[in-house]
């Protein structure tokens, strides 16, 4: 700056010079407060420009801590929204946990009862099943007991025999059938099939003893016995002791019979 001031002041000086070659007194006097006044501008131009610079200072301090206020609640507000999804996932993700157990509790609910529902068909269909086969067992004892005995009143006692053990086979099948599920046969619970088994087999008994008074009758025995001896197998299956030992009689009697 005073360079400058300096070469301004030596070229007004050099061009009055050359343009008036007799400087006066008054002339230096005049030309000293044209410096003086030049001086002054200079001097007011500093302290202007220095206001300037210091005023601009000022405003990029200001500017500079605004941008650093910005950036800092930039940072805070970042957080915060980072805050407020992370905080809107984690409620979601509960939401979604919560439906998804009571969606879960209803799905479990819902199949049990459907479960409760096809056991309690699955129930009643075996129920109507042993049912059925009771009383196919039943008709079937029946048929064999009516031929054994027609064939005992024609005399054929070997046929009234083996007829009769089916007859007390198909009848331990209805003991059988009955005592597993007692539930099912609520109203045929009064017919006693072990107390039937035990009368026929005493009438068989009987048959076998006219069977042993005659020698004719030990060809078809003989032939009869692998069937004779899984009838009484099937028979003993009734795991009473008095069905049991009547069985055992008859399997001796015929093992002695068919020695003979």
């Amino acid at each position: 700056m005073k360079k400058i001031k300096l070469t301004f002041i030596a070229l007004i000086f050099v061009l009055n010079l050359y343009s008036q070659k007799d400087i006066t007194k008054e002339d230096s006097i005049n030309y000293e407060l044209k410096i003086e006044h030049f001086d002054s501008l200079f001097a007011q131009s500093e302290i202007y420009y220095k206001n300037i610079t210091d005023s601009l200072k000022q405003e990029l301090v200001h500017y500079k801590a605004k941008e650093d206020f910005y950036v800092a609640a930039l940072d805070d507000q970042s957080d915060q929204y980072i805050l407020i999804v992370s905080g809107l996932f984690a409620l979601l993700g509960l939401v979604s946990f919560n439906l998804y157990k009571l969606e879960l509790r209803r799905l479990v609910k819902k199949t049990g009862k459907q479960i409760k529902k096809q056991n309690d068909n699955i129930e009643a269909f075996k129920k109507e099943i042993n049912i059925l086969n009771l009383d196919l067992s039943k008709s079937s004892g029946n048929s064999y007991w009516a031929s054994s005995t027609f064939y005992q009143k024609s005399n054929m006692y070997d046929l009234a025999f083996t007829y009769g053990l089916a007859s007390a086979r198909d009848y331990t099948n209805c003991y059988t059938i009955k005592n597993s599920n007692p539930e099912h046969f609520v109203s045929k619970n009064k017919f006693d099939y072990e107390k039937s088994i035990k009368a026929k087999l005493k009438i068989i008994t009987e048959i076998f003893d006219l069977i042993k008074k005659s020698d004719k009758y030990k060809p078809s025995m003989k032939g009869d016995t692998q069937t004779n001896n899984e009838l009484l197998d099937k028979i003993a299956e009734t795991n009473t002791e008095e069905v049991k030992d009547l069985v055992a009689e008859l399997r001796i009697g015929l093992k002695n019979y068919l020695k003979e």
